[in-house]
C-alpha cells in the first residue's frame, strides 16, 4: 500500500511538472500519456478543466443535488473520495435467477454521467481518487459504485459485506445483490482493495490485512489530504439476519482543524445505533441527515446530542420527520436540501471547513419556502434558517402570507389594501370555492374574497351576501326572490317544492314568478308568496280553478259532484252557454243546473247532462212542451197545426 501511495504521488508531481514545462515551453500541440504500476491515465483525465485546490486544513465537502439518494464528494489539499454515489441507470432484467425483478426496484432515475461530469469537473483523476466509501448496499446509495470504481479506479473500496441471505424481510431484498455484485466485481475488476471489516489497533489505512475471502481488514480511521475520516457504526452481527440493509449502515465522521462533519448514511435507530453514536460524537458541526430525513432515523436523543450547526438534507424539506425538523428549526440550525440546490440548478451543495470557520454556498440570502408535514406547513428561511417575513410570497405558483413571521399565516382571513383574503389550513391562498367553518365563499383567481353579487361558475348561478358567504335558500334581491340550493347554494330553475308547496322559477333568471305564468303551454297562478295556487281562485274578480297539478282548467271540469265550465282563457262561466251545439245553464255559483230551473220568470228543464230540453217532455207521467227558447209552454198553444191546452204549472191538460 505505502509503494501505491508513493506512485501515485510520484505521478501527480510527474503530471504537474510536464504540464508546467509544456506551458512554458508554448508546446500547445504537445501529446502525451501516463503509465503507473495500477492505473493509466487517459488524455480526458488529464485535459480536465483547472480548480481550485483546497488549502491546507481546508475540506470540502460536495453533496450533489440528487432527491433521495446520497452522492457525496469529499475534497482536501487535491485529495478525493466519494461516500457513496447515487443510483445509476441498469437493473436487474430478471434474466439471471440471482437478481429477480422485485417491486421497489428503481428505473430510469440513474445519476452516473452527472456523478462522473462533476467529478471531473473538480480535477478527479485514478491519481489523486484515493478511495470510495458505500455506506450500504441500496441502490440509491451505490448504484453507480461499479461506474466511479471502474472510472477513477481508487486503490481502496470501503463497503460492508452484503447476501440475500441476510435480509430477514423480503420485501426489502430489491436490487440490493444486483447493486453490490457490480460494485465488487468493479472493485476486482480495477484492481482495488475491498476493506469491509476493520481493526482500529492497526496504524494506518496502509495496513489492510488480507482475509481468505479476498476482502482486507483496515483501519477505519483514515486520512484524505489533511482531513481525517473515521467509518462508524460497522461490526454489526449479522448472523441471525437483519430487517433492512438500512440497520447496519456505516457512517462517516470528517475531521480537520477542530471542525466535525458526519455524514450519517441510513443510519437508524431501531437497534440502538444512533443512541450509541450520539455518545461517541458528541457536539458536530455538520450533520448528512440520516436516510433523506425518514421515520427512525435521526432521533431526538441523536439530534440534540449532535446539536448541528449545519444540516444537509438528501430530500425535500418535507421529506424531513416532524420530530426531527421542529428541533433543528429550534436550534436555529442551518439546513440546506437537495432540492433546493436542484432547484436552484446548483451542481452540488458544497460546505468548506477550515480553521477560519464552515461555509456553504447555499448561503447566499436567498429566500426559500419550505414545506413541513404538520403545522406550521410553510417556513420562510434565508441561508437555511427560519426568517421573518411580512406579506405576501410566491412559492410554486402558490401564493403564502406571512405576518412578521417565518411561519406562514394557516386558516384564517386576511385583509389585504382592502380586499379579503383566505389561508386555508395548509397556509396556502384559497381560491374558488372555500368552506369556512360553516359558510361557503368563493375566491377568485387572485384569491380576493367576492361579495353582494351573482356569480356563474360551471354554468351555474350563486349569490354571495354582503359577507361573501354563499346565499342559501330564499333571497332577495331587489324585490326579486330566488331560491338557492340549501346544499350546494346553486341557483334553482323551473318547478321547486319547497316545504311542500311548488314554486316556478324563471328559466335564465331563477326569479319566483307570481301571477299567471305560462309553462309548457299551460297556464298556472303563483300566489304574491310565489306558492302554486291549486283549486278555485278568485283573480282580477273572475273564478278560476286550478288542477291539482297547478295547470289552469278549461272546459267542463267536475268539483265535488257539481259541474262548471271553465272558458277557453279559465275564467268561470255562468249564465247561459253553448257547448257544441247545446245549451247548458251555469248558477251564479257556476255549478250546472239540472233539472227544472226557473230563470227570468220562466222555466227551463236542464236534463241530466245539464242541457237545455227542448220540445215535448213526460215527467212522472205528465207533459210537458218547452219551445226552441227551452221556455216551458204555459195557457194554449198550436204545436205543429194541433191546439193544445196547459195549465200554469206547464201541465198538459
Amino acid at each position: 500500500m505505502f509503494i501505491h501511495a508513493l506512485t501515485s504521488k510520484v505521478k501527480q508531481i510527474l503530471v504537474w511538472f510536464i504540464c508546467i514545462t509544456a506551458l512554458t515551453l508554448c508546446a500547445g500541440n504537445a501529446q502525451f500519456a501516463y503509465a503507473s504500476q495500477d492505473n493509466e491515465a487517459t488524455q480526458a483525465d488529464l485535459t480536465v478543466e483547472p480548480y481550485a485546490q483546497t488549502s491546507q486544513g481546508t475540506v470540502r465537502i460536495h453533496v450533489l443535488p440528487f432527491v433521495w439518494m446520497d452522492a457525496i464528494v469529499i475534497e482536501s489539499n487535491g485529495h478525493f473520495a466519494m461516500v457513496d454515489s447515487g443510483e445509476d441507470s441498469d437493473s436487474p432484467s430478471g434474466n439471471d435467477p440471482r437478481y429477480p425483478i422485485r417491486p421497489g426496484i428503481t428505473i430510469g432515475q440513474g445519476v452516473e454521467t452527472e456523478v462522473i461530469s462533476y467529478l471531473r469537473s473538480l480535477g478527479v483523476t485514478p491519481q489523486n481518487f484515493d478511495f470510495y466509501i458505500g455506506t450500504h448496499p441500496h441502490s440509491d446509495h451505490i448504484g453507480t459504485a461499479d461506474e466511479i470504481i471502474n472510472t477513477f479506479k481508487p486503490a481502496v473500496v470501503y463497503t460492508p459485506y452484503y447476501d440475500d441471505s441476510i435480509i430477514t424481510n423480503a420485501a426489502y431484498l430489491w436490487d440490493n445483490q444486483y447493486v453490490y455484485d457490480h460494485l465488487m466485481a468493479a472493485a476486482k475488476a480495477t484492481g482495488a482493495r475491498v476493506v469491509q471489516t476493520f481493526d482500529p489497533t492497526l496504524p494506518t489505512q496502509l495496513s489492510e490485512k488480507p482475509l481468505e475471502d479476498g476482502t482486507y481488514i483496515g483501519n477505519p480511521h483514515l486520512t484524505l489530504g489533511s482531513a481525517t475520516l473515521d467509518i462508524m457504526n460497522y461490526g454489526h452481527d449479522l448472523s441471525a439476519g437483519i430487517n433492512d440493509c438500512n440497520d447496519y449502515s456505516w457512517g462517516v465522521l470528517v475531521s480537520t482543524s477542530g471542525k466535525k462533519a458526519f455524514l450519517a448514511g441510513d443510519i437508524n435507530n431501531y437497534r440502538g445505533d444512533e443512541d450509541r453514536l450520539a455518545a461517541q460524537l458528541g457536539h458536530v458541526d455538520v450533520l448528512k441527515i440520516g436516510h433523506h430525513g425518514n421515520h427512525g432515523s435521526t432521533t431526538k436523543n441523536f439530534l440534540s446530542t449532535l446539536h448541528p450547526n449545519y444540516a444537509i438534507l438528501t430530500g425535500h424539506y418535507n421529506d424531513i420527520n416532524s420530530d426531527t425538523v421542529n428541533l433543528l428549526e429550534r436550534f436555529n440550525t442551518a439546513v440546506f436540501t437537495t432540492g433546493d440546490a436542484a432547484a436552484l440548478n446548483q451542481r452540488a451543495i458544497v460546505v468548506t471547513l477550515s480553521s477560519q470557520g464552515i461555509t456553504c454556498n447555499m448561503q447566499d440570502n436567498k429566500l426559500l419556502l419550505r414545506l413541513r408535514h404538520e403545522s406550521p406547513f410553510v417556513m420562510a428561511s434565508k441561508n437555511g434558517v427560519p426568517t421573518a417575513q411580512n406579506g405576501w410570497i410566491s412559492h410554486n405558483n402558490t401564493w403564502y402570507w406571512f405576518n412578521n413571521s417565518p411561519y406562514a399565516t394557516e386558516s384564517a382571513w386576511i385583509k389585504d389594501k382592502g380586499s379579503w383574503y383566505y389561508l386555508k389550513e395548509d397556509g396556502s391562498m384559497a381560491s374558488g370555492w372555500q368552506k369556512v367553518e360553516d359558510a361557503w365563499y368563493w375566491l377568485d383567481s387572485s384569491g380576493k374574497m367576492l361579495s353582494n353579487q351573482w356569480i356563474r361558475v360551471q354554468g351555474v348561478w350563486y349569490y354571495l351576501k354582503s359577507s361573501g358567504a354563499m346565499a342559501q335558500g330564499w333571497q332577495n334581491n331587489w324585490g326579486t326572490w330566488y331560491y338557492l340550493d340549501p346544499s350546494s347554494g346553486a341557483m334553482r330553475e323551473g318547478w321547486q317544492l319547497i316545504s311542500n308547496k311548488w314554486y316556478f322559477l324563471n328559466y335564465g333568471s331563477g326569479s319566483m314568478a307570481t301571477g299567471w305564468t305560462k309553462v309548457g303551454g299551460t297556464w298556472y297562478y303563483l300566489r304574491s308568496s310565489g306558492a302554486m295556487h291549486t283549486g278555485w281562485g278568485k283573480i282580477d274578480g273572475s273564478w278560476y280553478y286550478l288542477n291539482p297539478s297547478g295547470a289552469m282548467a278549461t272546459g267542463w271540469k267536475q268539483v265535488d259532484g257539481s259541474w262548471y265550465f271553465l272558458r277557453s282563457n279559465g275564467v268561470m262561466a255562468t249564465g247561459w252557454i253553448k257547448v257544441q251545439g247545446s245549451w247548458y245553464y251555469l248558477n251564479p255559483s257556476g255549478a250546472m243546473a239540472t233539472g227544472w230551473k226557473l230563470i227570468d220568470n220562466k222555466w227551463y228543464y236542464l236534463k241530466a247532462s245539464g242541457a237545455m230540453h227542448t220540445g215535448w217532455l213526460k215527467l212522472n207521467g205528465t207533459w210537458y212542451y218547452l219551445d226552441s227558447s227551452g221556455a216551458m209552454i204555459t195557457g194554449s198553444a198550436t204545436i205543429d197545426g194541433v191546439y193544445y191546452t196547459f195549465n200554469a204549472s206547464g201541465a198538459l191538460q
